[in-house]
Formats: structure tokens, sequence, C-alpha cells
């Protein structure tokens, strides 16, 4: 029977104090934020009522925020051991004074769970946005990567087309040669036919001189031909002239 009033109170002042909606105007939520701990009512008196409901939450989070979830469940139950230790110690204390500190120690547990589960819902979103910068970095790393083994491809094509290439320039080392010696000789060729078209020119100018003086004496013979020409048709009226006088002597 004692029981089942225990539980009746209990579930009547946690519904009481979820309807409730301002942090410290509730008598459940006063005695919440304001009497935390019945162990320590030094530190949590009426006088602390105006701090939020948020803050105060985060103040009895920040003692086991950095604490595993293992640790959690250890201080809830601890806290719950050390309530009943105390509640033992207590016995004398009214019936409403026991049931106060009982949903005191069993609120503040759930408020302490509910605050945890945020920080792990936080923590998650954090994890998530390093792990998805990390994927982006982990693409640009595989696109690189790509990159990279492409332009290494790339050498390796320009390293046998480098290696082809020196093997061409070594087959073209001695055809290289046989034209340098092919054209010394052309040049040695082409002074000999220098010089013959110099001596080419010199007997040029010599058949232009003895061209001229062929024309000059063709003129000179042209005119020896005529007064050949004239002494001859002379010879010839003279040679008449005497025969007919010969031909009138005889008769």
């Amino acid at each position: 029977m004692e029981n089942n009033k225990i539980q009746s109170s209990l579930f009547e002042k946690n519904n009481s104090c979820e309807t409730s909606s301002s942090p410290c105007n509730d008598p459940c939520e006063k005695l919440l934020v304001c009497n935390v701990f019945h162990e320590e009512p030094s530190s949590y008196t009426e006088s602390n009522c105006p701090i939020s409901n948020s803050d105060s939450r985060t103040s009895s989070l920040s003692s086991i925020s950095n604490s595993s979830e293992n640790d959690l469940f250890m201080h809830v139950s601890g806290t719950t051991r050390k309530s009943t230790s105390s509640n033992n110690d207590n016995s004398e204390l009214p019936l409403d004074a026991l049931m106060d500190n009982l949903f005191i120690n069993t609120h503040k547990s759930i408020l302490d769970l509910k605050n945890y589960v945020r920080k792990l819902e936080s923590d998650l979103i954090k994890q998530d946005k390093k792990l998805k910068e990390q994927n982006e970095s982990m693409k640009q790393f595989n696109k690189q990567t790509e990159i990279i083994e492409q332009l290494e491809k790339q050498n390796k094509g320009l390293k046998t087309q480098n290696e082809e290439l020196k093997t061409q320039n070594k087959e073209l080392i001695p055809q290289n040669k046989e034209l340098k010696t092919q054209y010394k000789m052309l040049e040695m060729h082409n002074e000999e036919l220098k010089k013959q078209n110099e001596e080419l020119k010199t007997q040029n100018k010599e058949l232009k001189k003895n061209n001229e003086e062929l024309k000059k004496n063709r003129e000179e013979l042209g005119k020896n031909n005529e007064e050949i020409g004239k002494n001859y048709k002379e010879l010839k009226k003279w040679n008449e002239t005497q025969n007919e006088e010969l031909k009138f002597n005889k008769l």
C-alpha cells in the first residue's frame, strides 16, 4: 500500500511537471531547478530560481559531459543509491519529503539522460559534418590520384617515344656522316666548276675580241672585194678595147 501511494504521487508530480511551461512559476520545476540536490541545499536555494531551465540543465550536465555512456549510468545509479541511503538515514522524515526527494533524483536523472542524448546528437552532427568534409576531400584526392595516374600513363608513353627517337637518332648518325662527306665532295666539285666558269668567262672575252676582229676583217674584205670587182670590170673593158684594136690592126 505504501509503495502504491509513492508511485501514484510520483506519477502525478511527473505529469504536472511535464505539462508545465514556465521555468520558475511551476512548483515542480522550481523544486527541480532550485533544489536539485537535497544533499547540497547551499548550492541550490530559492534565491537562484531566476536561472533558466536550460542553464540549470547544462550546469548539471557539465560534470558528466566528458564521461562515457557507462559512466553516465553509473553516475545516475550512484545518485539514486545516495538518495536511497539518505532516505534510509532520514527514515524519520514524513512521506511528502521522501516523495519529493525520490521525485527530484528520478527526474534529474531523466533530464541528465536527455541532455546527454542532445549532446550525443550534436556530437553526431559535428561528426557527420567532419565526415562529409572528409568525403569531399577524399573525392578531391581521388580525382587528383586519377589525374596523377593519367599523367603517369602519358609520361610512360612519352618515355617510350623518347626511346624510339633515341634509336632513330642513332640510326641517323651514320647517314648524317655520309651526307657530310657527300656535301664536302659537292663543295669541292662546286669549286672546280667555279674555276671552270672563270676560265670560260676569260675564253668568252677572248672570243668576243676575236669576233670583233673578224667583223673588222670581214668589213675590210668586203671593201677589198668591191675594189677587186671594180678593177676586174676596168680590166675587162680594157681587155675588150685591146682586142678590138688588135682586130682592127690585123685588117
